[in-house]
């Protein structure tokens, strides 16, 4: 039972660093569309209360797409730890299933082999 807990444990860090890693790459594109924002702004002249008035739409823009595209990564892998959990169990339980048959399989030549030698 404890290896089964530490594997969930293990498998919801990995959900969440991926959550986090996408996260970042969110943000790191919310970044450069900014950037390109400002730059267009920019060549159009704009002065710079009018360009400040337009960035900071458009970033409340972008970051309410940002954070719904959070939101649902976020609801996507929480949705996947119970798939995850079970094929990790039914992994376990084929493997167990396996060794005992080699088990078995071993049990059987052991006592073929006693008997050509008995």
């Amino acid at each position: 039972m404890v290896s089964l807990d530490k594997e969930k444990n293990d498998l919801a860090a990995n959900i969440d660093e991926k959550v986090k890693a996408r996260e970042v790459e969110f943000r790191s594109k919310l970044q450069d569309e900014l950037e390109a924002e400002k730059k267009r702004l920019a060549d159009q002249g704009l002065s710079s209360a009018a360009m400040q008035a337009r960035i900071k739409s458009f970033e409340a823009d972008r970051t309410a797409v940002l954070n719904k595209q959070l939101a649902d990564a976020r609801e996507s892998a929480e949705a996947e730890k119970p798939r995850q959990t079970i094929n990790s169990i039914s992994s376990k339980k084929n493997n167990n299933r396996n060794m005992a048959g080699l088990g078995e399989e071993r049990k059987r030549i052991q006592d073929e082999v006693a008997k050509t030698r008995g």
